[in-house]
């Protein structure tokens, strides 16, 4: 007996209605995702509706009906059903699948198994599957966004002080450096060693504190 209340709705084949429908398998699945939510956050956020999945079992008979099954005029109906299937399956051509229970606007046919045996020599026999395919619109909208400029002063190092490679207004600082000598190196004398010499104050120990005082100023004055 055929079911009138379900049917495939092709753009290219119309309405395909078959002799027998035996089974539906109608199958929805909701996947939420495993890391923790915020209390108080939407749950929506957090879980996601896969395509839905359809299967159908149908049947069609060489014999010809009165109804206006798929391919009612023709004498192999159940071989030109068998291909007008293949047709949608292999162009990728979006249908609709009217059923008693829900009607699915955009599916794609996914598979399509049949059984061809000594009982179904002057039938056809087929499980079809379908899957729903999401198609969703797009808006486009135009963002103006305004970055206010910043100025950025790069100071180069100013070499002329005389600060060497320390750049900027660095100077030698004006350093005391007492009654110390510093010895003549230029024409160093033929034989013997050169060492700087205190002149202040006889005794060695004292003219050394006051040169390690002098020192001790030009070191603390560069850091």
């Amino acid at each position: 007996m055929p079911s009138e209340k379900t049917l495939i709705i092709s753009p290219t084949y119309g309405r395909c209605l078959f002799d027998a429908v035996i089974k539906i398998d109608l199958g929805m699945n909701v996947t939420v995702t495993q890391h923790p939510v915020q209390t108080g956050a939407a749950i929506a956020d957090h879980a996601f509706i896969e395509p839905e999945e359809v299967s159908i079992d149908i049947g069609m008979s060489d014999v010809a009906t009165s109804l206006n099954t798929i391919a009612g005029s023709a004498r192999n109906r159940s071989i030109t059903a068998y291909e007008i299937l293949r047709s949608i399956a292999q162009g990728r051509e979006m249908v609709q699948l009217v059923t008693r229970l829900h009607t699915y606007p955009n599916l794609l046919v996914t598979s399509i198994t049949a059984i061809d045996d000594y009982k179904t020599m002057k039938a056809l026999q087929a499980s079809i599957s379908f899957q729903e395919v999401r198609i969703v619109g797009v808006s486009i909208i135009s963002i103006q966004q305004t970055c206010a400029s910043s100025k950025i002063i790069y100071e180069q190092p100013d070499t002329s002080g005389g600060g060497g490679d320390f750049g900027g207004d660095f100077s030698m600082p004006n350093l005391d450096f007492g009654d110390f000598d510093i010895p003549n190196y230029i024409d160093p004398p033929s034989s013997g060693t050169v060492s700087p010499q205190p002149t202040g104050g006889s005794s060695g120990s004292t003219g050394g504190g006051r040169n390690t005082s002098a020192l001790k100023d030009l070191w603390d004055s560069f850091f």
